[in-house]
């Protein structure tokens, strides 16, 4: 009846094809249509839609026994009084948020989610996109804590541009987002990448591990003039090889700590080398400790 299929008409002369009792035909096209659902009624009886009165009949009709229905009266007509108040219309909007939290949080499923929800009077609508929103919060919190540690792996040059690449995409980014956002990182990586000093340089073209042309490139990348450069390499080769080994710059004591916590030495290259520095065995327990 409620959705229109057929008409009360047509159904009181199903009752008679077979022989329904005419005491039961009333009956039956009553409770063939929906009642109110509890949140109705109280929102109904707020804005004088369902008077007091009728609060018990519409809660009885919901499923309510007698006493059920009485303390659901009683609790609604107490609730819409508080209702118009801004303190408690703030409480309820705290509780909203408290709820979606907990959702995001995982600390209830959603339909325990929405059942509070639907408490707090929040529509079937709004519900919806409230749950939509969390979903897309967590899922973006997520993303963005990959995003963080595969920033990390790829500036300090764990990782590989092709293997960044790769795992964006898992992650979720499409082409035009990984084309926006790893130049950056590579920018941001290039600016630390550490450079030999000029006295390393020395020493290493002194060494003949660099050639005199990868010495010039690497002062100019310092930013020396060509003329500066050739002043350097005429010094350089009146020196002897101990004065260059004397200007090599040893990496500091935080500098060591950083790379034995990454892994890119071990202790025993970490001790000799703070040995190197002039510490002795017993602070460099400590460091190690």
């Amino acid at each position: 009846l409620h959705r229109g299929e057929m008409t009360e008409e047509q159904v009181w002369d199903w009752f008679r094809v077979v022989e329904i009792p005419p005491f039961w035909r009333d009956k039956l096209i009553a409770i063939a249509y929906h009642p109110y659902t509890r949140v109705d009624v109280r929102r109904m009886h707020k804005v004088g839609t369902i008077t007091d009165e009728g609060l018990k009949r519409a809660y009885m009709d919901v499923g309510f026994d007698d006493e059920k229905a009485t303390k659901m009266m009683e609790f609604t007509i107490e609730y819409n009084k508080k209702v118009d108040n801004k303190e408690n219309e703030e409480a309820i909007d705290f509780l909203r948020t408290e709820v979606l939290d907990g959702y995001r949080r995982e600390m209830f499923e959603e339909p325990e989610a929405r059942d509070m929800l639907t408490d707090l009077e929040v529509s079937v609508e709004r519900i919806d996109f409230l749950i939509s929103r969390e979903d897309l919060k967590k899922e973006q919190a997520l993303k963005d804590a990959y995003l963080k540690r595969y920033k990390t792996l790829f500036i300090e040059g764990i990782m590989n541009m092709t293997d960044l690449v790769n795992e964006l995409l898992v992650v979720g980014l499409n082409q035009a987002e990984i084309d926006e956002l790893v130049p950056v990182w590579d920018l941001e990586r290039l600016t630390r990448i550490a450079h030999p000093s000029r006295a390393n340089l020395d020493t290493f073209l002194k060494k003949e591990i660099i050639d005199e042309t990868i010495y010039r490139q690497e002062m100019r990348n310092m930013g020396w003039g060509d003329l500066y450069i050739d002043w350097y390499l005429e010094r350089l080769a009146e020196l002897p090889e101990e004065e260059t080994e004397e200007r090599i710059t040893h990496p500091s004591r935080t500098d060591l700590e950083k790379f034995l916590e990454k892994g890119i030495i071990d202790s025993t290259r970490f001790h000799k080398q703070m040995k190197a520095l002039g510490y002795t065995d017993e602070s460099i327990s400590w460091y190690l400790a």
